[in-house]
């Protein structure tokens, strides 16, 4: 055998394809006979949620509603990912290089499909938090330009924004907005109003991640291109959540995290560049020569563990096959389903708009009268569930985030919960 058939042999030993890894016999069954339903419909039958949920590794003992923060990989995607370490973990440097790095591609290419754009503008990074740095870090913007962004944007971005302003000379504006959002004119209205002649660079959230709440995003980001302003969008909850693409928004760049709504691997995040932008940004590690205009040269991070990343193609794969449509109304229908048991109790107030399909999926936060004991203590140590917790002002805000594989009785647990903590 010569050294040519040897390395043929032995990369094909390696290579897995994400298509290869589907549901089960009886996911897929499920999932035709609902073919032709309206995706209502299809949200409230749980014989087809149960065959999800199998999908999943859930081993009872917490009820993890806070998916928001992260969520647990489905277990095609997590056999995959486990799949690639077993096999680089023989020859790392070989299969990294000669095998992995072009099943990357691949994936690249098949994300940009599901995103529906351009797979060369889309750069495969860890989390949005890192996508969003490598935008505010590579802006050209001169001294005294101003950075326009919300009190409701993510903390380490908008400390990222700080740094970055205090060593550039940029002044950072922060817009207060209310919770919950009112109607999204009046949220166009406040974000436009502010624009200044000194407005370079807008960063706002499509989906706000304490409150789960939908931007008008699209009717922002063009109102900001017709005064020159590049926009980024922190999508960190919109991919797998809400059928989006990152080119139809408007926006010059656009980040998201897969490890929460598309079920990939923890530590799996993207960034979409204009292609109009690619050459204009700076990359955060020094890039080739000849590389100013290819998305690749935002990756540079040295050797690193590409497992985790092609198994993104198979969260892809399984999210396909449960329907976009399918699962926003199974995530909604969650998401009222638990608020309206505890709407009526006293001093519990909703900061999620809920009010039309548009606005809301999956994430929903409340706020109720303090007791001694914080509720999200109380329920994670006397009941096993695990809520998500923020505070704003002197007030506790409480979010609770199901997932495809949450069922009802998960939330009646939460339900009973709540009552035994207010006594």
């Amino acid at each position: 055998m010569n050294r040519r058939q040897f390395v043929s042999k032995t990369l094909k030993a390696g290579m897995i394809g994400g298509t290869s890894l589907v549901a089960s016999q009886s996911l897929g069954k499920t999932i035709q006979a609902w073919k032709h339903s309206r995706p209502e419909e299809a949200a409230l039958d749980e014989s087809f949620w149960d065959e999800v949920r199998r999908a999943y590794q859930i081993n009872g003992q917490f009820i993890y509603l806070n998916n928001g923060g992260s969520s647990p990989s489905s277990t095609i995607a997590f056999d995959d990912e486990s799949h690639q370490r077993e096999v680089a973990r023989h020859a790392p440097s070989f299969f990294l290089w000669r095998s992995q790095i072009r099943q990357r591609e691949q994936m690249r290419r098949a994300l940009g499909s599901f995103l529906g754009c351009d797979s060369e503008s889309i750069a495969i990074l860890r989390n949005t938090t890192e996508a969003l740095a490598t935008v505010i870090q590579g802006l050209d913007l001169p001294s005294g330009s101003e950075v326009l962004t919300t009190d409701q944007d993510y903390p380490t971005v908008l400390h990222t924004l700080d740094l970055y302003a205090r060593r550039r000379g940029w002044k950072v504006r922060k817009l207060q907005l209310p919770q919950p959002l009112g109607s999204w004119e009046d949220t166009v209205s406040l974000i436009s109003n502010a624009f200044s002649d000194q407005t370079k660079f807008l960063l706002f959230s499509d989906v706000l991640f304490q409150t789960g709440e939908r931007m008008p995003t699209q009717e922002i980001c063009a109102l900001a291109r017709q005064r020159g302003i590049q926009v980024a969008v922190d999508g960190a909850h919109t991919v797998g959540h809400f059928q989006v693409s990152p080119a139809m928004l408007g926006c010059d760049y656009f980040a998201s995290s897969l490890h929460k709504w598309l079920s990939a691997p923890l530590g799996t995040g993207m960034l979409w560049v204009n292609p109009e932008k690619i050459a204009d940004l700076w990359p955060t590690i020094g890039a080739v020569e000849g590389q100013e205009n290819d998305i690749r040269k935002f990756e540079h991070l040295g050797t690193r563990n590409l497992s985790t990343e092609l198994a993104i193609r198979s969260a892809i794969d399984f999210d396909l096959q449960i329907g976009a449509d399918r699962k926003l109304a199974r995530l909604q229908f969650l998401t009222r389903y638990w608020w309206e048991q505890i709407q009526d109790l006293p001093g519990f107030t909703l900061k999620t708009n809920l009010s039309s399909p548009e606005r809301y999926g999956a994430l929903a936060s409340f706020t109720c009268p303090s007791r001694e004991e914080r509720l999200d203590s109380y329920l994670l140590i006397e009941r096993n569930i695990i809520i998500g917790h923020s505070s704003v002002g002197d007030e506790h805000l409480y979010r609770i985030s199901p997932h495809v594989y949450t069922a009802p009785r998960d939330l009646d647990k939460l339900i009973e919960g709540i009552h035994a903590w207010l006594g």
